[in-house]
């Protein structure tokens, strides 16, 4: 159970983080309880505190509340069409974790991470001090090919969530890399 608004996740602004989202959620009673904590997040105190420094009315501010089927596989994780730290470098970056993209995304376990030439998918750099990689050649190949295509569909570099590997691989979500330079005084991780 999670949130969707507009503008959640632009070029120049992400609210990622900000509402709440809920995974593994069984029954309609729990259900119908975390589609009403999602909403009220809308109005939490970080919520309003980030809309207030963007200078966004909060009183036109929207949300739907999805409600989708959790794909759980043995690896999960995130990659950028380009560095986020610096978009002019010529790289992508993709990060891996056991288990849901949740445990990566909510800080609970510290990623692997590689980072490729974001057209040719050449590895030029490798998780170190680990025996087991998490993600094999072809896994990367695979996570590569959708940055490509995605970015030539929607027009730009894409922060993609995925989940499994080879066959079971499953896009879960694509949105533009929030560009870290125009949110400079983002206070942002002091709300949350």
């Amino acid at each position: 159970v999670r949130s969707s608004a507009v503008g959640e996740d632009a070029p120049d602004k992400s609210f990622a983080g900000l509402h709440e989202s809920f995974v593994g959620v069984t029954g309609t009673t729990d259900v119908v309880e975390r589609v009403r904590q999602v909403w009220a997040s809308l109005w939490s105190d970080a919520a309003l505190l980030y809309r207030r420094e963007l200078k966004l009315d909060p009183c036109q501010s929207q949300m739907a509340v999805i409600i989708q089927r959790l794909v759980a596989r043995n690896r999960s994780g995130v990659a950028f069409g380009r560095d986020p730290r610096d978009p002019s470098l010529d790289c992508a970056i993709v990060e891996s974790v056991p288990g849901l993209c949740s445990n990566l995304v909510d800080g609970v376990i510290e990623p692997q991470t590689w980072t490729l030439h974001p057209s040719s998918g050449t590895v030029l750099s490798a998780p170190k001090d680990t025996t087991t990689p998490l993600l094999d050649v072809s896994d990367l190949e695979r996570i590569v090919y959708c940055l490509r295509k995605v970015e030539s569909q929607l027009g730009w570099a894409p922060d993609l969530e995925w989940t499994g590997r080879q066959e079971r691989f499953t896009l879960l979500q694509a949105r533009p890399i929030t560009d870290r330079s125009a949110q400079e005084d983002d206070q942002r991780l002091w709300y949350l």
